[in-house]
């Protein structure tokens, strides 16, 4: 159930003829200038008016690489940038609509890739950074902080299969608290790390078992209680996601075991009590009684 936004890497291939030199311009084929964003421009056109020299106001603006069309701009223009809302389409079928500040895309925008993928949200300086949406194509769907094209900070992935995560985020992970929501209807809500669960937190399942106590690396590791739908109950150490160590476990029936575990079972020493008051003490085997 993980999927990482990619963002960084998807823009640096859309615009990687972008800015190759600070505060260079280009002349258009009217003999107007306007900000060169890219190598291998063979021409570069402008469909509105040039002051002092340079496209301003309102117009289309098309960019040719190696005699091809690479690139086509919908609106303002300031002084040979690009300047407040426009519309922006690449060859390759990826298009922005929104806010630019000296030509980058800043502020309030909309980019749909050329696979399909769309984000809605904020916009700095080329990069994906603030409060955002992103839906893929395949139904999946992120709300939240956005940073340098990566999730981070509080946000919401819903899967298109059925599950959800809301809560933290840091470089595309769920990191620090949150609540995670299984397709199958499992729920584990607490510490994150590295994307897994990883630190204290509750895991309950479908069927009404509880589980609550410390992990890593994604599995029960560390103290805790495993309150069982059936009325069992079991508290004490686990490794590797079994019951390990010391600990208790309570049955159904008044039973009580306190001593060793290991894999799962009953291994090493330790005592059943039975509800008339009678114990059973000494080794166990695998769960089975093996001699005082």
């Amino acid at each position: 159930m993980k999927k990482k936004l990619n963002l960084v890497i998807m823009l640096s291939l859309v615009f990687a003829a972008a800015f190759a030199q600070e505060d260079e311009f280009i002349t258009t084929t009217d003999g107007c200038k306007i900000l060169k964003l890219g190598d291998n421009i063979t021409k570069i056109t402008w469909s509105g008016k040039c002051i002092d020299g340079f496209a301003s106001g309102q117009g289309i603006s098309e960019i040719y690489i190696s005699d091809k069309l690479y690139n086509t701009f919908t609106g303002n223009m300031k002084g040979g940038y690009y300047e407040g809302n426009g519309s922006a389409k690449w060859e390759d079928g990826t298009s922005y609509t929104g806010e630019f500040y000296n030509s980058y895309m800043h502020g309030k925008g909309i980019l749909t890739m050329n696979n399909g993928d769309k984000y809605t949200g904020d916009f700095l300086y080329d990069k994906l950074t603030g409060q955002g949406i992103y839906i893929y194509t395949n139904g999946d769907k992120y709300e939240g902080g956005v940073v340098d094209g990566e999730r981070s900070g509080k946000g919401t992935f819903t899967w298109a299969e059925g599950g959800q995560y809301v809560g933290e985020y840091e470089n595309n992970l769920k990191e620090g608290q949150g609540t995670l929501t299984f397709p199958s209807g499992d729920k584990y809500t607490g510490e994150f790390n590295d994307d897994k669960l990883d630190g204290h937190g509750t895991y309950t399942w479908k069927n009404g078992d509880v589980y609550t106590g410390e992990y890593r690396e994604g599995k029960r590791h560390g103290q805790g209680v495993c309150v069982f739908a059936d009325g069992e109950k079991y508290e004490g150490g686990f490794i590797e996601g079994n019951k390990s160590g010391q600990g208790t476990f309570n049955w159904a029936n008044g039973n009580v075991y306190k001593g060793q575990f290991l894999n799962d079972k009953m291994n090493g020493e330790g005592t059943i009590t039975y509800p008339n008051g009678e114990t059973k003490s000494g080794l166990w085997k695998d769960d089975v009684f093996s001699g005082e």
